[in-house]
């Protein structure tokens, strides 16, 4: 692959990269890693759940919502709407039984559309410091390393085919400047010029 390939490959990369950061906040998305394996198989233990801004009086019985609950969230399934719409009564997928208590409708923050299985354990991974040095740290360090390696190799094959470096190029073009000691290469090639 050629530099210029590289280069729109990293581009788009790097794009892609800052619209998945950006675009879900803009149209109401947010993430959730998934700590429990209470919907399981629907939403797998470790996944990334992208939820949606939803008011809670527009859920239907059958849709996956993340619920604000003492000590945290809680993301089930909606089984059940009281007749008034005000409360809601869930259920776990994995779960035998309802959950004890219904949650007030203003108590949802988010409607379920996908999850992504395995991503939430990378960014849980990723927060911790023994992650971060085995994502972050470590490939950039074998990057680095083979970075080097390749200018070494590049190095010693300019000096075994016999190449002057730019800057000797440009000295021996060049002459003196300003009354400047004149290079050896460039007495040896051209002698002295005063």
């Amino acid at each position: 692959m050629g530099n210029w390939a590289a280069a729109v490959l990293l581009a788009a990369i790097l794009l892609g990269g800052l619209i998945a950061l950006l675009a879900p906040p803009v149209v109401g998305w947010h993430f959730l890693v998934v700590t429990g394996s209470s919907m399981e198989p629907t939403i797998p233990l470790g996944s990334l759940a992208v939820m949606a801004d939803v008011d809670g009086r527009d859920v239907r019985p059958g849709e996956i919502v993340t619920i604000q609950v003492q000590g945290g969230t809680r993301t089930h399934r909606v089984v059940a709407i009281s007749a008034d719409g005000s409360q809601l009564t869930t259920k776990g997928d994995a779960n035998g039984s309802l959950d004890l208590d219904p949650v007030p409708v203003e108590a949802v923050t988010g409607r379920y559309l996908f999850s992504i299985p395995f991503a939430g354990t990378v960014i849980h991974l990723a927060a911790s410091r023994s992650g971060y040095l085995l994502l972050v740290l470590i490939p950039a360090a074998i990057l680095l390393a083979g970075q080097l390696l390749a200018f070494r190799r590049y190095r010693q094959r300019r000096s075994a085919t016999g190449h002057r470096s730019a800057r000797d190029s440009y000295v021996a073009e060049a002459g003196p400047l300003f009354g400047a000691r004149t290079p050896e290469r460039f007495k040896a090639n051209h002698g002295s010029r005063r």
